[in-house]
């Protein structure tokens, strides 16, 4: 049956960051979570017409993709540009928190 309320989800998945639709366009991936809701969908679907724009997430990464003029995100759409910079930029610094937890630990 399917689910046909407002706030249900795109994908099955009980937690986001599981990447349901994969988009390429030229060099730039995206990526749209299963967590992504009607209402997030919807208005997406109503910016249809606006460029797409990559802002910063909660962490000051830009990865978010939003079509909104106004450049914020949108509430329960949750759609990403995969930015190879950031992910090596993430495995960097996640060694040196490392080398540093270790070095506190002595």
């Amino acid at each position: 049956m399917i689910n046909k309320s407002e706030d249900s989800r795109i994908g099955d998945s009980d937690y986001g960051r599981k990447a349901l639709i994969k988009l390429e366009i030229g060099d730039n991936k995206y990526y749209l979570n299963s967590d992504t809701n009607r209402i997030g969908v919807r208005e997406f679907l109503k910016n249809k017409e606006n460029n797409w724009r990559v802002i910063q997430n909660a962490n000051g990464f830009a990865n978010v993709v939003t079509n909104k003029l106004d450049e914020t995100s949108i509430p329960g759409f949750y759609f990403y540009k995969n930015n190879d910079w950031n992910i090596k930029w993430l495995k960097e610094i996640s060694k040196v928190f490392n080398i540093l937890h270790f070095t506190n630990t002595l």
